[in-house]
């Protein structure tokens, strides 16, 4: 501070301020630099202090499901459906784990052990999310039509959800392959398969 001060008075003198001007002047130059250098290491050190001790403000915390996916491995589908369920209760699907622990629970509820209503209640409920991904929604959409042709025996209904894709991705290959299945499963109802 010092040093600043000194250098100031003598640039001033130098620049022919008289001295009477040139130390308040001197003092007010140092203390704009001290308080800016000051505001720097205080900034550089909070990025720093940041970055080694994140908060988890910047980093939130995003479900990993490994306690989920242990009980599945070893069986216990109502185990982890259940597990399942209580993040569901507490995710809002406006977050991206909303959606992850949704699809995770619907894939488990089409297996052994499931409830088919319950995976295409939460697929629906997806497809319900504006921000929902379009290679999520399609993902989805392809998901809930299998269980539509399958276990919920309700071709129809799949149809629906097939023209759905076709109409909101009309130039992607899922509209492509929508569109072929449609033909398929109309000529399927109609001879009674």
């Amino acid at each position: 501070m010092i040093v600043i001060f000194a250098c100031c008075v003598f640039l001033f003198a130098r620049l022919g301020v008289p001295p009477l001007f040139a130390l308040p002047l001197s003092a007010g130059v140092t203390g704009a630099v001290t308080w800016a250098g000051l505001r720097f290491a205080t900034t550089i050190g909070e990025g720093f202090a940041h970055f080694v001790l994140p908060t988890g403000e910047t980093t939130p915390y995003e479900h990993q499901f490994s306690r989920e996916d242990a009980l599945a491995a070893r069986g216990d589908i109502a185990g982890a459906l259940e597990s399942l369920e209580a993040v569901i209760g507490s995710t809002p699907i406006t977050a991206q784990t909303g959606i992850n622990v949704r699809i995770r629970a619907a894939e488990l509820h089409m297996g052994p052990g499931g409830d088919p209503q319950r995976a295409a209640a939460l697929f629906r409920e997806i497809q319900r999310y504006p921000a929902v991904a379009s290679a999520q929604d399609i993902y989805v959409s392809n998901r809930l039509i299998d269980l539509l042709l399958g276990p919920l025996k309700q071709p129809s209904r799949a149809l629906v959800e097939l023209r759905r894709i076709a109409d909101r991705y009309p130039s992607s290959n899922a509209a492509t392959h929508a569109r072929t299945a449609i033909v398929r499963i109309k000529r399927e109802i109609e001879s009674g398969e």
